[in-house]
C-alpha cells in the first residue's frame, strides 16, 4: 500500500501532473487518495534497503546493513531538505 500511494504521487504529481488532481474543479484530493504520513518514511526507508539488498544479494552477492539509527537520521535529512525546499519557493 505504501508503494503504491508513493508510485500515484510520483505519477499523477511530482512526474506528470494529472489534471483531474489539480485543474478540474471536481478535483480528487490527493493526499486523501494515496495518502503519505511522516510515519511512513521510516518504513519506505527500510521498504527501500530491503529491495536493495535483495537485489545486490542476488546480482553481487553483496548485503548492506542499515541500522534503525541510519534510517532515522536519513528522515532528518529528508525533513531539512523539505524545509530547505519550502522556504526557497
Amino acid at each position: 500500500m505504501l508503494i503504491n500511494n508513493l508510485l500515484i504521487w510520483r505519477d499523477k504529481h511530482f512526474a506528470h501532473p494529472d489534471k483531474k488532481y489539480f485543474l478540474d474543479k471536481n478535483r480528487i484530493n490527493l493526499a486523501e487518495h494515496a495518502p503519505m504520513l511522516v510515519g511512513d518514511l521510516p518504513k519506505l526507508l527500510k521498504t527501500s534497503a530491503e529491495i536493495l539488498n535483495f537485489y545486490s544479494s542476488k546480482l553481487f552477492r553483496i548485503i548492506h546493513f542499515f541500522e534503525d539509527f541510519q534510517i532515522e537520521h536519513d528522515v532528518d535529512k529528508l525533513f531539512m531538505v523539505f524545509n530547505q525546499h519550502l522556504e526557497n519557493n
